[in-house]
């Protein structure tokens, strides 16, 4: 797999919301880590990476929901 920070500076810098109950981490592809307390990186007016300086863009990945109540 290629280094994400050696894509052009055009490419996103997509960071990454793991949905888990217990807290919202949002995981940028150049390798690092950021929380907020709300709204995630878009809500809370970035646009650029704060580590690459990339554009920014989200993802979210929806939790799992397990069904074996049964």
């Amino acid at each position: 797999m290629s280094d994400p920070r050696s894509k052009p500076m055009t490419d996103p810098c997509v960071w990454t919301l793991k949905a888990n109950p217990d807290y919202e981490i949002w995981e940028s592809d150049c390798g690092e880590a950021w929380s907020f307390e709300a709204e995630g990186p878009i809500g809370n007016k970035m646009k650029f990476c704060c580590y690459c300086g990339k554009p920014l863009a989200e993802k979210v990945i929806p939790m799992r929901i397990d069904d074996d109540d049964d």
